[in-house]
């Protein structure tokens, strides 16, 4: 219906003389349903380039529009000079009827003619349990990628594990801390800026309980020899990540996950000393015209990994 309406009110602009292809005509839902399906304020627009009254300018172009009458049932002119659209009953039925003939083809189409593309979506941070912001980021993230296929592309949907880095050691120490509190071991000295969660305390026990998990006391007196013989926390716990797919409850397509620590730890990975350069393209250009005074460090661009 809007492509119809949008194709007509163009060929009334050509007989005006005021349609090019960069122009853009505004047709939209009205926010009251009682003003129709859809509107255009092409009239008010016009109106000003062409010193001409927007009412009257808006009747002068509904009457000269072709449209299916088994598509738009009435064309009508509102408040100063809006174009509502009112579509025909059986305009509707005919749009169901399509829905349930084609099923779940419905909407489909080959507008991405095949294009890959990578949607990477959630990455949440794996030193904690998800969050509402983490499965909403899914959601919107697996129905784009949903869309995208529909469409006629080749997403590829990923989530980057960020399993590697400072702060996942320091979630490796308050792991095992709380996994030697478990077992009743020596006080194991807990990091400064740890995690203090009930999750992290809950992941000790479940460590400690697990078979063959109970190292010697009298074996590991030190604190650095009962971390030598802890577990590693690697990856992304699998009870973080849980989704209760039989009673299909939250269901995300992942076609790949992943590890930031195993792509750190291959030969193919060199620091990249101009990392920050990017940001000097961004702000300096915004900052100079404002007056700002603009310096770039660039001493601790070694360090970036």
């Amino acid at each position: 219906m809007r492509d119809l309406v949008r194709a007509s009110l163009v060929r009334v602009l050509e007989q005006f003389g005021e349609y090019e292809e960069d122009y853009v005509l505004e047709l939209d839902q009205p926010r009251d349903p009682s003003h129709g399906d859809l509107t255009t304020n092409v009239a008010l627009i016009l109106a000003r380039k062409l010193d001409r009254k927007p009412r009257e300018l808006a009747g002068e172009i509904a009457a000269q529009l072709e449209i299916d009458r088994a598509v738009i049932e009435s064309v009508e002119i509102a408040g100063p000079g809006f174009i509502n659209f009112r579509a025909a009953g059986g305009w509707w039925t005919r749009c169901v009827r399509e829905i349930l003939e084609q099923g779940e083809g419905y909407g489909r189409s080959e507008a991405g003619e095949g294009q890959r593309v990578n949607i990477e979506f959630v990455s949440a941070n794996p030193t904690g349990p998800w969050n509402i912001v983490s499965a909403r980021a899914a959601s919107v993230g697996s129905a784009l990628a949903r869309t995208m296929e529909a469409a006629g592309y080749r997403p590829h949907a990923e989530f980057y594990c960020n399993d590697a880095g400072q702060q996942v050691r320091i979630f490796g120490a308050s792991v095992r801390a709380r996994y030697a509190e478990a077992l009743g071991l020596p006080a194991v000295e807990f990091p400064e800026e740890g995690y203090r969660g009930d999750y992290v305390t809950e992941i000790g026990r479940e460590l400690a309980a697990a078979p063959d998990s109970r190292p010697q006391t009298d074996e590991m007196p030190s604190v650095g020899r009962i971390q030598g013989r802890l577990p590693e926390v690697t990856g992304t716990p699998a009870a973080w990540m849980e989704l209760d797919e039989e009673a299909g409850v939250f269901t995300i397509d992942m076609h790949k996950c992943p590890s930031m620590g195993r792509f750190l730890a291959t030969d193919h990975v060199e620091p990249y000393h101009d990392y920050c350069r990017h940001c000097d393209v961004i702000y300096r250009n915004v900052l100079e015209p404002m007056g700002y005074e603009y310096d770039l460090d660039m001493s601790a661009c070694d360090e970036a990994r």
